[in-house]
This record gives structure tokens, C-alpha cells and sequence, in this order.
């Protein structure tokens, strides 16, 4: 057997004794040799200067998407004790907020983000410089964030057990190499499995090369025809008594021709001589050519590139959708959120762990102008479920982003005043919930309440209440004494509620030591089931 052929085999058995998670990358990678260049024949250069640099459209695509995406606020996030997302206090959330205000000395978050997606959406490919501390009490940290050009970066490799130990930007004679875990590389999907060229992304611009190819070279066209109309025609003798031109008289001729009729401001306009001469046309018309036709064909192509609807950059002929309203939300469904979302996820992966595990960035949509009729649609829905006894006031509230009643009259279906048969005046608000529950067979709301929670929280909250009435207290709000009287007489519970019981129950923890009930945190902890409702409430919410 050949040295190739042994080389083969031992690296094929190395393969085989390495864990299942390396045996993908063994069979993939087995050729890569250390510290060597992972290539990809795709001119991102090319991209960047005749796409974005060199073609109106694309640049009026990209910078629009771009812009609006970078203008999308965010927010810094926890995990609530009652499971919900809200904003982060930590010291970690405040150092991170820091950064994203000023990622560097030369931009703004909005800057930074704006360059990067530009440079991911002509590319594929968008890198963000993250140089980590290495040592001390902020380890894992960064203090500054920098773009790095996407056409001019490398992937290193070190064989096939670590495909991608580094990354290299090349700028003429300029290199410096940046280790993995200082880069957070977004990129888009790529199926090309050529000698590890799917670890880079692939620009939509691969698909679309011919396309811009196309639109460039009719806009050099047009240009050109409208310059100099593009050697038109030939002027030459009509074959009578001149004779043919001599060389003299064509240059003198063309020269007069320029000086006279050259230029924009003179297109279209007569020409006399009284020489003998004829005229041979000899290409068409801008109109002819179809120039109008060729551009929009072309914007509609580089248009669905970028999943945009060309109607918002001028197309006359294609309006997909019935009003502009709905073409720009279009734009952020089909093309900018999911981009944005893509970044936030890479950069709370790469980046915001450091700064503690229950931090997290969000993107906030809640205010782009653009998504507000569905959130006017979405409230005139709830409030018609409210008003029909189909969803309680709490359940309203959650739908639209809007914090929680703590009232426990919120968490019941009522039906609207005009609606309650006559002679009912009295009826409870559980009575008129149920009578709607069983004329309207609402199965989820009967779902989504408990009344498995233990006695022990029952015992508890009837403790509580006892002593109140024993020797009187002032303890406590109306929400929590509420609370004690539906433990106490078993009442259901939606889910909303057990999430409010169990953020109650967490932050008061602290003052509750199981003494005396003189004191308000011993007494109120009970009220609300005390331990044993915590432990409970915990389970369902973890089964959530």
C-alpha cells in the first residue's frame, strides 16, 4: 500500500476512536491539514464594490433594510419569578448596557449593528470583533465591540478535529489573526460542503450574480446611449457627384457633428448640412431597447434576493399588495425580523453569557410604527372576548403586553353589564362566570384552572385569616387578604394567578422566618399558602 494509502487509513481509524460528537467532523474533514486556510470561491469583494458600491438598486435594498433593522430598539432582559421575561437590574445587565450604548469609540450601537447587517446581507457573512478578557475578575468580558470586513476575512483551520480554530482578516499587506472565541460569526446557510466552504455563509449575490451582472450592464448601457448615443448610426456620402469622403472631410465632418449635436442637452435635436450625405441607423432607441422594462425586471429580481416587495422601491407594475401599509410590514415579517432575530440569538450566545445566565437581549418590536395595526386589531379582538365572557380582563392584558392585574377579580370571565339577565343584580361574579362558561363551553378556561393545590396551603391561608379575625390586623392589601379567602375555600386558579402567587411568595420569602403572626411577613406569607403553596406553584409552572 502507498504512504498516501497508509496515511488514509490511519487517519480513517483515528476517526473511529474518537467520540460520536467528532465522527461527523472526521468524515467531513479528514483532509484539512492544521493552521491552513479553509478557501471559498465566492468574490465577496466583488459583492461588496459591485453590488453595493456600484449598483443603485442594491444599494437602496440593503441600506433600507439595514437602517430599518438597526433602528429597532432592544431591552435587557431576566427571567421573572413567575417565569416571565422583565428587565434586568443585575450589576451584569448594566455593564452590558454600557457596551451596547458605546461598542467602541467610533460608533453607536445603531451604527455598529447597521454596518454589520449591511455587510451580512451582501455577503452572507457578518463578523463581529469581541476580543475577550483573559484574566481577572471580568473574565469572558469585552469592552469593546468592532465590525470586521466580511470580504476580508479567513477562517483558519486546524484539521479536521477543530475546523475552525481562528479567524484572519486580510487587507493588503495587513493581517491579524483573531482566536474563535473573540469572533461571533453570523452567517447564512450554506450547502456547499467543499473543502469546509460552509463555514462561511453564502451571500444571496452567489444565486443572484447574473442578475446583478444583468442590471449593471444595461445601466452602463443606458448610460452610454445617453452620453453619446452609442455610434447611433453612420454618416457617410449618399454616392453623388462628392464622391466618397476623404479621411479629412469624415474627421472634419465628425468633429463639426460633436461640437453641434453632442451632449444630453442637445439629444434629439436636428441635424442640416447641404452636403450630399445619407444616414444608416444603426441601433434603436431607448424605448426600443426596452431600458424601462429591463429595470424593473431587474429590481423585481434583486428584490426577491432580499425578500423585499419591489413596490416600495418604485415599481410601477407590481403592487402585490393592496396598500403600502402592507407591503412595509411585509418588509419586517419576511426580511428584517428575522435578521434581527438571528443577530440577538448569536450575540446572547456568544456574548451576553458572560455577563450572567439569566441575562438575555431581546429585541423590542413592540414599537416599530409599521406593526401597530395588528396590535390595534389584536386589542379590538380581546375586548370583544372580554366583553362576551370568552377571556377574563388579566387574559386581555397578557395578549397585548400589558402587566398583570393583581386583583383576583381579573383572572374571572364576567360578562358586560347590559348582558346580565335582570333580577341578577346580586349574582356573584363566579355565578355569572359560570353560567357564561357553561352557555359558551369554554374547555380552555376550565383547563387552565388548578384546584390540586395541597392543603397545606389551604391550612395555611385559613390560619391566616383566623388570626385576622381573632386580633385584627393591619397587615397586608386587599389583593393578598382576596387571595387567603380562595385558598381558603378552594377555589380554582387560573394559571396567571398561581404565577402571581409564586412571584409573591418569592420575593416575600425573605421576611418570613415561621414565628409569630404579629408580624406582617409571617402572617402574609401564610396568606398567600405559604411553603407548601410556593413548592406547589413551582411544579406547575415548571411543567409550563
Amino acid at each position: 500500500m502507498s504512504r498516501f494509502g497508509n496515511w488514509i487509513g490511519n487517519t480513517i481509524r483515528k476517526a473511529a476512536q474518537v467520540g460520536a460528537d467528532n465522527q461527523l467532523y472526521g468524515a467531513l474533514y479528514w483532509y484539512m491539514g492544521q493552521n491552513q486556510p479553509v478557501t471559498y470561491d465566492e468574490n465577496f469583494d466583488s459583492y461588496v464594490e459591485n453590488g453595493y458600491g456600484g449598483n443603485s438598486t442594491l444599494y437602496s435594498i440593503v441600506s433600507f433594510l439595514s437602517e430599518k433593522a438597526s433602528a429597532i430598539p432592544y431591552k435587557v432582559v431576566t427571567r421573572g419569578a413567575d417565569g416571565e421575561w422583565e428587565e434586568a437590574t443585575s450589576e451584569g445587565a448594566n455593564e452590558l448596557r454600557k457596551l451596547l450604548y458605546a461598542p467602541n469609540a467610533f460608533q453607536s450601537c445603531r451604527e455598529m449593528k447597521e454596518q454589520l447587517y449591511a455587510f451580512y446581507l451582501i455577503t452572507g457573512n457578518g463578523y463581529l470583533y469581541a476580543p475577550k478578557l483573559p484574566t481577572g475578575a471580568n473574565q469572558g468580558k469585552t469592552n469593546e465591540l468592532f465590525v470586521a470586513p466580511s470580504q476580508y476575512m479567513e477562517i483558519i483551520s486546524n484539521g479536521w478535529m477543530n475546523p475552525v480554530k481562528e479567524y484572519r482578516v486580510i487587507y493588503g499587506s495587513y493581517h491579524k489573526r483573531m482566536p474563535y472565541e473573540d469572533v461571533m460569526h453570523m452567517k447564512k446557510a450554506n450547502l456547499s460542503f467543499e473543502q469546509g466552504s460552509e463555514w462561511y455563509g453564502q451571500s444571496p449575490l452567489k444565486a443572484g450574480n447574473r442578475i446583478l451582472s444583468k442590471a449593471n450592464s444595461a445601466e452602463e448601457a443606458q448610460m452610454a446611449l445617453y452620453q453619446n448615443r452609442g455610434a447611433s448610426g453612420i454618416i457617410s456620402s449618399d454616392g453623388g457627384n462628392m464622391g466618397s469622403f476623404t479621411e479629412e472631410q469624415a474627421s472634419q465632418l465628425r468633429n463639426a457633428y460633436k461640437q453641434k449635436y453632442a451632449g444630453a442637452s442637445k439629444t434629439g435635436e436636428p441635424m442640416f448640412t447641404a452636403a450630399q450625405v445619407k444616414w444608416q441607423q444603426m441601433v434603436m432607441n431607448s424605448r426600443e431597447l426596452a431600458f424601462d422594462l429591463d429595470h424593473n425586471l431587474s429590481l423585481r429580481d434583486l428584490c426577491n434576493l432580499f425578500h423585499v416587495p419591489s413596490q416600495l422601491f418604485g415599481d410601477p407594475e407590481n403592487q402585490t399588495y393592496s396598500n403600502l401599509q402592507e407591503a412595509r410590514k411585509a418588509v419586517y415579517t419576511d426580511a428584517i425580523m428575522p435578521m434581527v432575530d438571528s443577530f440577538w440569538s448569536e450575540f446572547n450566545r456568544w456574548i451576553v453569557s458572560a455577563y450572567g445566565e439569566d441575562i438575555k437581549v431581546m429585541p423590542d418590536y413592540s414599537q416599530i410604527p409599521e406593526m401597530q395595526p395588528d396590535k390595534r386589531m389584536a386589542a379590538e379582538t380581546m375586548r370583544i372576548a372580554v366583553e362576551a365572557g370568552a377571556a377574563t380582563k388579566n387574559e386581555m392584558r397578557q395578549a397585548l403586553g400589558l402587566p398583570l392585574f393583581d386583583d383576583p377579580a381579573a383572572d374571572i370571565l364576567t360578562e358586560s353589564v347590559g348582558r346580565i339577565p335582570i333580577g341578577a343584580e346580586d349574582e356573584t361574579i363566579e355565578a355569572t362566570a359560570e353560567k357564561a362558561l357553561n352557555r359558551m363551553s369554554i374547555t380552555d378556561y376550565k383547563q387552565d384552572s388548578y384546584t390540586d393545590y395541597p392543603e397545606g396551603a389551604t391550612s395555611n391561608a385559613k390560619r391566616a385569616l383566623k388570626y385576622k379575625e381573632d386580633n385584627g390586623s393591619d397587615c397586608g392589601t386587599p389583593v393578598g387578604w382576596a387571595r387567603a379567602n380562595q385558598l381558603a375555600n378552594r377555589e380554582p386558579l387560573s394559571l396567571e394567578t398561581v404565577k402571581r402567587t409564586f412571584s409573591f411568595l418569592s420575593r416575600a420569602e425573605t421576611y418570613y422566618d415561621g414565628g409569630s403572626l404579629e408580624k406582617c411577613g409571617n402572617i402574609m406569607y401564610l396568606a398567600w399558602g405559604g411553603p407548601a403553596m410556593k413548592r406547589w406553584a413551582k411544579s406547575v409552572l415548571d411543567q409550563e
